[in-house]
């Protein structure tokens, strides 16, 4: 095993948070709580496994010599804002508080559940509901991302510096 089963694993966890992403159709526009855990553990799941690629490259003896040592520098530097915040909601996620020294952006993520009612034209009484689960991650600026968003760019900030330093992906 090797970072590559991690990087494979990590497109794994966005596919299904994409999939849990998807607005879905209901007359009953209430949410139950189960549906709404099953996501947050998704969106966890994602950011956890994206951060902790690092660890997998930095361990991993096959990865380039120049891939290892390009992931310390991210980290060092707190380069690449979408790897930083990816790290502020997999440790806040797995330890409850981030420890100042580790505080990257301060990003948190914070529920929006989105219900969007569309009427037809044609007969009022006819209305079709549909309910979806949004987070979005808030940074200690107050700046706003979407968590789905902020997944998929951190997932390309991965290939691109994995590719860029003489790894595969």
């Amino acid at each position: 095993m090797g970072y590559l089963d991690q990087l494979k694993r990590t497109r794994r966890w966005l596919e299904k948070f994409e999939n849990a992403s998807a607005l879905t159709a209901s007359t009953d526009i209430t949410l139950p709580s189960k549906k709404q855990d099953e996501y947050e553990d998704v969106l966890y799941a994602v950011f956890q496994n994206c951060w902790h690629l690092k660890d997998w490259i930095r361990n991993d003896d096959t990865a380039p010599h120049k891939l290892r040592s390009a992931v310390r520098q991210v980290e060092k530097e707190r380069k690449l804002d979408s790897l930083m915040l990816s790290a502020d909601i997999a440790n806040g996620s797995k330890h409850l508080k981030i420890k100042p020294q580790f505080d990257r952006r301060g990003g948190k993520a914070q529920a929006e559940i989105m219900v969007k009612v569309m009427d037809s034209l044609a007969d009022a009484t006819n209305s079709d509901a549909t309910v979806a689960f949004r987070y979005v991650i808030v940074e200690a600026s107050g700046k706003v991302t979407d968590a789905l968003d902020l997944a998929r760019r951190a997932l390309s900030d991965w290939e691109k510096l994995i590719k860029a330093n003489g790894g595969t992906i």
